[in-house]
């Protein structure tokens, strides 16, 4: 090993690793190329197996004849036997005298592989198998000076840090070719065992000193068997003795390639005797064995001493050893004689946590695992700056940190205080959005936990009240440092698109919100020490910052909680606005019945607002989300239930107070959202506008007069026309009833819907106007001044509310004015007659030809002249009563249809 050793250093130095022909280093060839002779130097380095005893079978190797299975030498260091002759001392037996140590076998071998390996970039990983088993073992050659070189190369392939980025891919493939080429030994050997037949040995003729054994024997007449009565057995007998040419001729054939692909893929110009051995996908291997090698460490029956504590630190580098190092560091940190090691081993698992983001799999176990300590009381402290520590170094663990720590436990429980100090202690240090989004996100999956699936109605409610309650804790315990407005728009956005189209979990998600949206009032330092007056620069910030979060909730309104509601909506208003009279006329379907309840009238609103429907169901609860409905309430009771918490009804008071400002970012929400019916956009602004009324403190932030113009848009009526083949179908259908008799189709053939002028839902059209008004007082210098100009129905109603005489033409119109404005009012009924007429009427009545039926009257000489009379002026009567109804039919007709639409 030696004179190779030599030669290949010189090639080196030369740099001609590529010709190197391995006739050159025999030795090497054989160590490297042989799968038995490879694979028995390398179990060499493995320690002895440790007996329940406590004592290791130590591998001794005798030279020697005889073989004596029964013989005990599984202890190192034998007690000398004593002469049975006085005074004199027994010589060591030939057994004893070749007994080698088992830390010279295992340097030897060390050293063997290094020297073979010296030269070779990509090592076995069966000699990382070794040294790991020995590392968590006996230490037998790891500490063994002697060693240092092959230990030193291996720790620093632990150590260093394995990124792929940088390799070229010659390196790459020549690491995969050294692991197939390795692979290949340990399977050769393996076959080798199982398919190499025996084959008898041919008969050996003693040695010399066997001759004079076997003479001095029969000259004193001695019995040459074993003194156990068993048949002496030659070494030579039991030995196999088969010829290893032809195998070894094969597998020189088959590895004397890749063999000398292994020494010219190694780097000739690199000077550094210590240095990684192992890349690529041989990293993951050297992982694997190990945390095998650890994990059946930790499995056997053996004590774990301080020196395998002391060891760990060097293989935490590996996840897989962090796992299961940190399973077992309670049981460490608990035990008196390893705790200060323990203590150490603690902050080198903080330590070997990476940095990456998402976290690795086995990192986010060791955490687990940490927060699962139950430490003394003394071991806190150094609990919560670990856990700080890991939540700096990862801040996207914080949110398992936060879950784990925020469970619901036991108010009383001392654990549950120390999971809370250990809260603040973390929480503080992130940033405040960062720390109220992870926040936000534990109470989420702490729901999902707490509220039981399939409860219903008042279950549930109370268990959001529970849920409320046990966040009121935490967040007292956070102080000053919990950000509540950042807090909700993180729930509303961690809730944003994740609604089913299950109601119940909308409405679920609605409670959540709305519960977490209360807790913004927490900021106000004023309100919690319950002072009498609020700081006004609090509460300007307070409203400012509460207009925000309101658009928050009403986009998650928009987005998810009405398209729940939207199908079942259209149904119900599908079923209020049937109506049969425009089944026979132009369009597919009318503008429906004329619907003045607004929200602005309190009279009108209050009979309808507490009968229980899909559209009234969502009005509640937009309501109560948005801080319109005062607490008690009907729409608070259908919401979160009867609710006695005194602190919490205080805190929503002062929302609906300071909390339910407008805009025009606002409204535009509404107005821009598919999920909403016309009826049920206008409904909801007009709740939002209700809600600034001059006795209360909300008011209209900022409003543009473009805004109340797009509201109209809402009570546009667009009529569609029926097809023009479902029209020939109506009129030249044979089966008639007796209802159709006597009319034709009255529907244009021709009519063009774009000539007609823009129509409008009456009902609506006025509700939109009231809304309109209402905001011209609300905002009288930006909103009102541009109406005035552009709107002349507003105009009007300005005009009738200032002067408090509600008739039309106004009352500051004078003759001139007012005969204009009767003859403008006068021309647009009649437009709206035709139009109605045109798109809305059924078809009028055919005219039927009358048949000229004789009377019965009597002619003759016999009929008199008073019977002729009489019988003409029943005649005359019955035409006038039927021309008369005709009449009467057409203007119900006409007078009914021009009420419904416009």
């Amino acid at each position: 090993m030696a004179v190779d050793q030599e030669k290949l250093s010189k090639l080196q130095s030369e740099n001609k690793m590529n010709d190197l022909q391995l006739s050159e280093i025999p030795a090497m060839r054989e160590l490297l190329s042989n799968p038995a002779l490879f694979n028995t130097i390398v179990s060499m380095l493995a320690p002895p197996p440790i007996l329940q005893g406590g004592t290791h079978s130590q591998q001794q190797i005798t030279i020697g004849r005889k073989r004596a299975p029964s013989e005990d030498l599984t202890h190192s260091r034998k007690r000398q036997m004593l002469s049975p002759v006085p005074n004199r001392q027994m010589h060591p037996s030939s057994e004893q005298k070749t007994q080698l140590p088992v830390e010279s076998t295992s340097v030897l071998a060390a050293t063997c592989l290094y020297t073979a390996l010296q030269h070779v970039d990509h090592w076995p990983v069966q000699l990382m198998t070794a040294f790991a088993e020995d590392s968590f073992g006996q230490r037998i050659w790891v500490d063994d000076d002697r060693c240092s070189a092959i230990v030193a190369n291996l720790e620093e392939s632990i150590k260093s840090r394995h990124d792929n980025t940088f390799l070229n891919d010659a390196i790459v493939s020549a690491a995969e070719k050294a692991e197939v080429y390795f692979s290949s030994l340990s399977t050769s050997s393996t076959k080798s065992k199982t398919t190499i037949p025996t084959v008898p040995a041919p008969t050996k003729q003693p040695s010399s000193k066997e001759k004079r054994k076997l003479t001095a024997g029969s000259e004193m007449n001695v019995d040459t068997s074993s003194s156990s009565g068993e048949e002496e057995v030659l070494e030579s007998e039991v030995l196999p003795s088969f010829s290893m040419t032809s195998v070894q001729e094969q597998s020189y054939s088959s590895n004397e390639s890749s063999l000398g692909a292994l020494f010219s893929f190694s780097s000739a110009s690199n000077d550094q005797q210590v240095r990684p051995r192992y890349v690529s996908s041989n990293i993951e291997q050297m992982y694997e064995v190990i945390s095998d090698a650890f994990e059946e460490r930790l499995n056997s029956k053996s004590k774990q001493n301080s020196r395998l504590l002391q060891t760990l630190p060097q293989f935490l580098r590996i996840p897989r050893v962090r796992v299961l190092a940190s399973r077992h560091l309670e049981r460490w940190l608990q035990s008196p004689a390893l705790a200060g090691l323990a203590r150490t081993l603690f902050a080198e698992i903080v330590k070997h946590i990476e940095k990456v983001d998402p976290p690795l799999f086995d990192d986010l176990e060791v955490v687990d695992n940490i927060l699962k300590l139950k430490l003394k009381a003394n071991q806190l402290g150094i609990f919560v700056e670990h856990i700080t520590a890991i939540v700096k170094k990862v801040p996207s663990v914080a949110r398992q940190v936060f879950t784990y720590l925020i469970s619901q436990e036991d108010s009383s429980n001392e654990s549950a205080k120390d999971k809370l100090h250990v809260l603040q202690a973390v929480y503080v240090t992130l940033d405040r959005k960062d720390a109220a989004a992870t926040l936000a996100s534990s109470v989420i999956a702490l729901e999902s936990d707490v509220i039981e699936v399939g409860s219903k109605g008042d279950a549930v409610m109370l268990q959001y009240k529970d849920l409320h309650a046990h966040v009121c804790k935490v967040v007292e315990n956070l102080g000053k440092s919990f950000d509540g407005f950042h807090f909700a728009a993180s729930i509303i956005d961690a809730k944003m698109g994740c609604t089913t189209l299950k109601l119940s979990d909308a409405l679920n998600s609605s409670r959540l919100i709305f519960l977490c949206a209360t807790l913004v009032t927490r900021d106000i330092s004023s309100l919690q020490h319950h002072d009498e007056e609020v700081n006004a620069k609090e509460l300007s910030q307070y409203r400012l910052k509460m207009l925000k979060l309101r658009k928050s909730i009403m986009q998650w309104c928009m987005k998810d909680l009405c398209s729940v509601y939207h199908a079942k909506i259209i149904q119900e208003e599908e079923r209020k606005c049937a109506d049969a009279q425009f089944e026979r006329g132009a369009v597919v379907s009318g503008p429906g019945v004329a619907n003045y309840s607004s929200a602005l009238d309190a009279n009108s609103h209050r009979n309808t607002s507490d009968q229980r429907s899909p559209f009234n169901d969502l009005m509640s609860t937009v309501r109560c989300l948005l801080f319109i409905s005062h607490p008690p309430s009907s729409d608070m009771e259908f919401f979160l239930g009867k609710y006695s918490d005194g602190d919490h009804c205080n805190r929503v008071e002062f929302c609906c107070n300071y909390g339910a400002d407008i805009d025009d970012e606002l409204i535009q929400l509404v107005l821009t959202s598919d999920s909403v019916t016309p009826i049920t956009a206008i409904s909801l602004i007009e709740n939002l506008v209700e809600r600034c009324n001059v006795s209360s403190p909300a008011k209209v932030v900022d409003f543009s007069s473009s805004t109340v113009m797009n509201m109209y848009k809402l009570a546009e009526y667009i009529p569609v026309l029926r097809n023009k083949e479902g029209i020939d179908n109506e009129s030249t259908d044979e089966c008639t009833s007796d209802e159709d008799v006597g009319y034709e189709s009255q529907t244009p053939r021709n009519l063009d819907v774009s000539s007609l002028p823009r129509l409008a839902v009456t009902s609506l059209w006025w509700r939109v106007s009231c809304i309109a008004l209402a905001l011209c007082g609300l905002s009288p210098k930006d909103v009102g001044a541009e109406l005035w100009n552009q709107h002349p129905t507003l105009r009007a109603l300005i005009r009738m509310t200032t002067s408090q005489k509600y008739r039309f033409p106004t009352a500051d119109c004078d003759e001139a004015e007012r005969d204009k404005v009767k003859q403008v009012e006068a021309r647009t009924r009649e437009t709206e007659a035709n139009i109605v007429e045109k798109l809305f009427m059924p078809p009028k009545p055919r005219k039927m030809k009358q048949s000229k039926t004789k009377s019965p009257m009597r002619t003759g000489i016999r009929v008199s002249a008073r019977q002729r009379e009489r019988q003409e002026r029943f005649r005359r009567i019955e035409e006038e009563r039927n021309a008369a109804a005709l009449h009467a039919e057409q203007l119900k007709l006409r007078k009914a249809a021009s009420k419904k639409a416009t």
